[in-house]
């Protein structure tokens, strides 16, 4: 159990400004970060292989093919084989994101769960969190639980 945020207390009225309609609490987001290195998770994109599509595969850096100042990385496809790509090809991918934010707004009280979308982790497919914004019934008041 975390403490409740402003957000979770005032069900979203912190953020209004800034929510959209591109706001899908049924789905998590990729957010990307800016660096590529040995160990990077990265998603395949910009490929245009008619033989076999690739766009869209995970997979993990293992090291820098050439110089230094090589653009090119071997990474490992989802486990199923090593390919040299060109670093603009490549996404590094480090964490999903699931803002819950719009369904806050709607108002809830403590007990009520946010569920979150089914998801898979480290090959465990089916897994998802039950986010508690005013913290379980048995919570302390101003605590939430996930």
């Amino acid at each position: 159990q975390r403490p409740a945020t402003a957000a979770a207390e005032s069900a979203g009225d912190d953020y209004e400004d800034e929510l959209s309609e591109e706001v899908d609490p049924t789905r998590f987001t990729r957010i990307p970060t800016p660096e590529l290195k040995e160990g990077a998770i990265v998603e395949l994109q910009g490929l245009e292989d008619d033989k076999e599509p690739k766009n869209g595969l995970v997979g993990r850096v293992t090291d820098r093919v050439g110089s230094a100042s090589s653009s090119r990385w071997k990474v490992d496809v989802d486990g199923e084989g090593f390919g040299t790509y060109d670093a603009e090809n490549l996404l590094p991918l480090t964490a999903w994101e699931w803002d819950v934010r719009i369904l806050l707004k709607q108002g809830c009280e403590k007990g009520a769960k946010i569920a979150s979308p089914v998801f898979s982790l480290g090959g465990v497919d089916g897994l998802l969190l039950d986010f508690y914004p005013l913290g379980k019934c048995t919570s302390e008041d101003g605590q939430c639980s996930l």
